[in-house]
């Protein structure tokens, strides 16, 4: 075995990308006395017989077994994989993305929680990254987008004669042989995947073969699982494309246009997707360009496929750092007749770092004098950064997502009819008492006065803090003039809301030692170690995911800096369960008529329902987003949390509307309150109060 050999195996059946995924080997650091050998394995009938089949044919110790649309952009990606092999013998395998606690159903396809790569689509990319910081974890399984070894484990062609679970399978095989498989630390993804959809036809077949196989990995048992994918809609897929293609083929591009339009996305074939994004170029070719330069080249459906591929892969090279210089980006603009919306929708939905290809394409453009170009390309850039302009349906529904949430809070306006529970001072107390031990008066006193009593606040307060989801500010300021924070830098989506902000802090005169900002957790994401203080106050609650949302927050903070939430975290989406609903409209039925009158003359339901996902989307989108998800991101970013449930069970969901019959400090006011105590007991809280420090 030549320990100085490192062999790359590939499965091919697409050169254009294996010639791309080449081209990025080429750019390795090799290290001294280091060789390595490239080898190719095509017309496999499975993915555990071509691996077999390569790794017999090479003498290499090290080998990385990885997928053609598989672009390695760590130029030391050998010299980082050698440190963790030779740092730990018993470490067998490493992979970029994977996961520990696997699901017991064997649905492992998208329940990966370690590592770091960029993920694209074909409509977008993404840098799907885990918090991490150990130089490698140990993880159950590992993603078999790349799989690098130092040991020979055959691969289970045995009972794997596909494509599904080859990955899953030689995890475990590495596991039962002794070893360990980890994940490195990645600062940056040390690859890319252009991994598109999923096929799952044979997934479950697979999975099936995997229960019979690995029974002590699997808790769980086998069951059929509700898949989305299906043979006829793979098959109606594949028919769709067929007739797209003939009409392209024949010149009759307004009806290929058509059938395209007229298709429902479904992941199914990739070509389907790429032709749906030459479409979108060729609409604002028009609209913006007066001509549709792309499809009147007289191009097959095949060779505008390539074309749109082959503009992809030179702007992925210019984002990774491949040194052009901008009169040879030029020469390839000319050469292959280029329309600036070409580079415009290649950038949007295959790269991250938009704006450093965008302004080396302006740069280009300029050089030459062609401001026409320039400026499209910045007046298009402007207007998507401004959700003014979309190019895939998933930008639709992200930016129509937000503009909803942002008019919603914009003009968010509270009930004065006292019908939540905050808006009641014995609740506040109840509550405040729930995590400081004093029924004391005030929002937030019960929170700040713990931290006061654990000396967590520092002599004349925190110099630095951000608050995301700030609202009007009014509790921002409420710290700052209390001396526990010396400035606040504020964040909301919505416009509204910031100039309410600004506005009461003003007239507070604390204007001085606030920032307000419009946006959101990820336009803070690179102030890096910049903060003292998190601060979220019921708006964690409303982010997309709660683990993007603490793993920036920690990024966010000093060390020593401390983690804030005071926060709902039941239910996602309000999704009750029966017990819940048995409890409350338990309650409910035990009460007299009294309470359920309103002040309208009507009466409320005695009974509560659990409210559709549709409902709540038509809403408010953010409301309860990921709730449920928030105190495990917690845990899993930040040591030692304290987390306090403060319960809700009844105050916040049982006394909805109601509440503002029960006077306060009344008998039934603190009888609900003392059921709610006991919801706690059992596990119900919906709401906590949860501090952490970054170690």
């Amino acid at each position: 075995m030549n320990e100085k050999k490192i062999a790359f195996i590939i499965c091919v059946n697409n050169e254009l990308y294996y010639e791309e995924c080449c081209w990025f080997l080429s750019q390795l650091i090799l290290p001294a006395g280091f060789e390595i050998d490239i080898i190719a394995v095509r017309e496999a009938d499975s993915m555990t017989e071509a691996y077999n089949a390569a790794m017999e044919s090479t003498d290499a110790k090290y080998k990385v077994y990885m997928h053609q649309d598989v672009f390695i952009c760590n130029q030391n990606f050998i010299t980082d994989m050698l440190n963790v092999f030779q740092a730990e013998e018993q470490i067998g395998m490493l992979g970029l993305i994977g996961g520990v606690r696997l699901p017991k159903n064997g649905v492992i396809y998208n329940a990966w929680n370690c590592g770091r790569t960029i993920a694209c689509d074909w409509s977008l990319a993404v840098d799907t990254c885990f918090y991490q910081k150990e130089p490698y974890i140990l993880v159950d399984a590992l993603d078999g987008m790349l799989l690098a070894t130092q040991y020979d484990v055959r691969w289970r062609d045995d009972i794997l004669k596909q494509w599904d679970f080859y990955d899953i399978s030689q995890s475990f095989e590495f596991i039962k042989a002794g070893y360990q498989i980890a994940i490195p630390y990645q600062e940056i993804a040390w690859a890319i995947h252009d991994c598109g959809y999923s096929n799952l036809i044979n997934y479950d077949k697979n999975r099936k073969i995997m229960f019979e196989a690995y029974p002590e990995f699997f808790s769980g048992t086998w069951e059929e699982y509700p898949f989305k994918h299906s043979y006829e809609l793979q098959s109606l897929t594949k028919q769709v494309y067929k007739e797209i293609e003939i009409l392209i083929n024949q010149g009759r591009i307004n009806e290929a246009e058509g059938l395209i339009n007229s298709f429902e996305e479904n992941g199914m074939d990739k070509n389907v997707l790429l032709l749906r994004n030459i479409f979108t170029i060729s609409k604002l070719e028009r609209e913006c360009l007066n001509e549709s330069m792309l499809l009147q080249m007289d191009l097959s459906t095949l060779d505008l496929l390539e074309r749109y591929t082959r503009i992809k892969f030179y702007l992925r090279r210019l984002e990774v750092g491949e040194k052009a210089e901008v009169k040879n980006i030029l020469i390839w603009i000319k050469k292959y007749q280029i329309s600036p919306i070409e580079i415009m929708i290649s950038i949007i939905t295959n790269l991250i770092d938009r704006k450093k290809v965008f302004d080396l394409i302006v740069k280009a453009y300029q050089s030459e004098n062609n401001f026409r170009n320039a400026e499209i390309i910045m007046s298009m850039q402007k207007k998507i950064e401004e959700g003014k302009l979309s190019i895939t349906k998933k930008d639709e529904e992200y930016i129509s997502k937000r503009q909803k949430e942002a008019e919603y809070w914009s003009n968010y306006k509270e009930d004065p009819d006292r019908t939540r529970w905050w808006q009641s001072p014995t609740i506040i107390q109840h509550y405040n008492k729930t995590i400081c031990g004093k029924e004391i008066d005030g929002w937030n006193s019960g929170p700040i006065q713990l931290l006061k009593d654990k000396n967590l606040i520092p002599a004349g307060g925190f110099e630095r803090a951000i608050s995301i989801g700030c609202g009007s500010a009014q509790k921002e300021i409420h710290l700052i003039k209390e001396g526990i924070v010396k400035h606040f830098t504020c964040v909301d989506i919505a416009q509204g809301m910031i100039e309410k902000g600004k506005e009461n802090a003003k007239n507070q005169s604390v204007e001085h030692q606030m920032d307000f900002i419009c946006g959101d957790i990820y336009t803070m994401a690179d102030k890096k170690e910049y903060y003292d203080l998190v601060f979220w106050d019921n708006s964690l609650h409303h982010m997309q995911s709660a683990d993007n949302a603490i793993r920036i927050s920690c990024e966010l903070l000093n060390p020593e800096g401390l983690l804030f939430c005071n926060d709902f975290i039941g239910n996602s989406r309000f999704q009750w369960t029966d017990m819940q609903m048995a409890i409350v409209n338990g309650i409910r039925l035990y009460l007299t008529e009294e309470y359920f009158e309103s002040r309208n003359g009507n009466k409320y339901p005695r009974f509560l329902s659990t409210p559709t996902l549709q409902q709540m989307m038509n809403t408010d989108p953010s409301e309860a987003a990921d709730s449920e998800n928030i105190i495990p991101a917690v845990k899993k970013y930040f040591k030692n949390p304290t987390i306090i449930n403060t319960g809700g069970l009844v105050y916040h969901l049982c006394l909805e509307d109601i509440l503002q019959n029960m006077p306060e400090k009344s008998e039934i006011l603190i009888h609900m309150l003392t059921l709610d105590n006991q919801t706690i007991d059992f596990g119900l809280s919906l709401y906590a109060f949860i501090f952490a420090k970054k170690l």
